[in-house]
């Protein structure tokens, strides 16, 4: 799949339906349950110059979400398929759209992907989102976005949609404090299903917010902002938060523990965890209304050559860089339901690489109902292992490796993992150039 500009992957009935995006061309395949691939089908799409925003499970189908030029204009489109690359049923969702670039098309959907919402500009310029329901074949809304944000708001930083179909939006807007030397502050605002706005809240706070995430509480519908803090115009972090902004409570503030410090840098100044290098990475709730939060050390260096480090002014290896991708220890924190901390715990790792954007490198949470298991590559080389943590709720973990990549020609790229059961992962694989899926399945 390396010539590809995309594909989606889609678990059904215990076979792999995958979809290729070849631009000239869009491929289905289907990997049966003795392993065998059926031959390649093109897919019969409406219009041309199509751009697939996402597959979808569609009962024991699949449907196909996206948008072409039909004529002279661009239409939005969903399709569903059956297991045999057959059309069944076709809906035009979306008309009169501008040419469609990654830059003016967005695309949100639910945890149990039911809800789909996809914002636009049209002919005119106008920013529009639509709500779609793909299993109830509704369109629920298609208004203008002007008419929910405030007039002066920078971009949107982050979208959720729920799966009651509420979509919120998170972006930053000017602070009118003189007092504050806060020059932004988040702001968030909610549409419910029915195209009304149902939130619309600041995120105040005396310090700059960076790195921060919404999500949503599946057993409630609560919505939670977590996040890191620092002073304005200072890269020093002073901890994170955690707030149920529904509820319209103050942040919660949380420092990290002094011994977690000095245990994680050898250092016991605070100072030492710089904005830099650490990043929020998943919220995820447990059963007892807790929450964990996922941080992870990040880092980023570009050097020049030692063989072009005297040729600035001139010669083949002037503008040559090496980018080091550093993806180190995973910080996890638990905090109750009562807003109270539980515990922090270091899961330590060391992953770097050059030149690859990290693409192997971070993690990927596998869920179930007993505790969590937090895989990754252990180094980023072919000759390697895979490791995982398994996480307990008390906060205990234990490490192991599972798999040896040796003679194996497995380079994984763990955190674009697909969770198909709570044992069994897909994870895509790259080997010279050339992409395929590994399945892997734990006991």
């Amino acid at each position: 799949m390396r010539n590809d500009f995309s594909y989606f992957i889609v678990p059904i009935n215990g076979e792999l339906s995958l979809v290729r995006d070849k631009s000239i061309k869009i491929i289905y395949q289907r990997l049966l349950q003795n392993r065998y691939w059926t031959q390649e089908r093109e897919l019969d799409l409406e219009g041309k110059k199509w751009n697939v925003l996402d597959v979808f499970r569609h009962s024991d189908q699949f449907g196909v979400l996206y948008t072409s030029r039909v004529d002279k204009t661009y239409k939005c489109f969903y399709t569903v398929f059956d297991l045999n690359g057959n059309k069944t049923y076709q809906r035009m969702l979306a008309d009169s759209m501008s040419a469609v670039t990654a830059d003016n098309i967005n695309l949100q959907s639910s945890l149990k992907k039911e809800f789909v919402s996809v914002g636009y500009r049209d002919l005119w310029n106008t920013p529009i989102i639509f709500l779609y329901n793909r299993i109830q074949d509704s369109i629920y809304y298609t208004i203008e976005t002007n008419e929910f944000l405030d007039s002066e708001h920078g971009p949107a930083e982050e979208a959720l949609l729920t799966d009651e179909g509420v979509f919120y939006l998170k972006y930053d807007v000017r602070n009118s404090s003189e007092r504050s030397r806060v020059k932004y502050l988040p702001k968030i605002i909610g549409i419910s299903a029915t195209g009304k706005k149902v939130m619309d809240e600041f995120i105040k706070l005396d310090f700059e917010i960076f790195s921060s995430k919404m999500t949503t509480n599946t057993s409630n519908g609560e919505l939670l902002l977590a996040g890191m803090y620092k002073k304005p115009n200072n890269q020093e972090i002073l901890g994170y938060f955690i707030q149920h902004v529904d509820k319209n409570t103050v942040p919660s503030l949380f420092s990290f523990e002094e011994n977690k410090v000095k245990e994680w840098t050898g250092n016991r100044n605070k100072g030492a965890l710089s904005s830099y290098e650490l990043q929020l990475r998943s919220v995820k709730f447990e059963e007892d209304g807790s929450c964990l939060v996922f941080f992870e050390s990040v880092k980023q260096y570009v050097r020049r050559p030692y063989f072009g480090a005297g040729m600035d002014n001139g010669g083949s290896f002037s503008a040559s860089r090496w980018i080091d991708y550093y993806y180190d220890d995973i910080i996890v924190s638990n905090i109750g339901k009562d807003g109270q901390k539980m515990w922090e715990t270091i899961l330590r790792k060391k992953q770097f690489s050059q030149d690859d954007d990290g693409i192997s490198s971070s993690f990927f949470i596998l869920e179930n109902k007993s505790f969590l298991r937090i895989i990754f590559n252990d180094e980023i080389k072919n000759e390697s292992t895979v490791s995982e943590y398994i996480l307990l709720p008390n906060g205990q973990s234990n490490r192991k490796s599972i798999l040896n990549t040796s003679s194996k020609k497995l380079n994984l790229r763990i955190r674009e993992a697909i969770q198909i059961d709570p044992q069994c992962i897909l994870i895509p694989n790259e080997d010279n150039g050339k992409l395929n899926i590994v399945q892997l399945c734990l006991n």
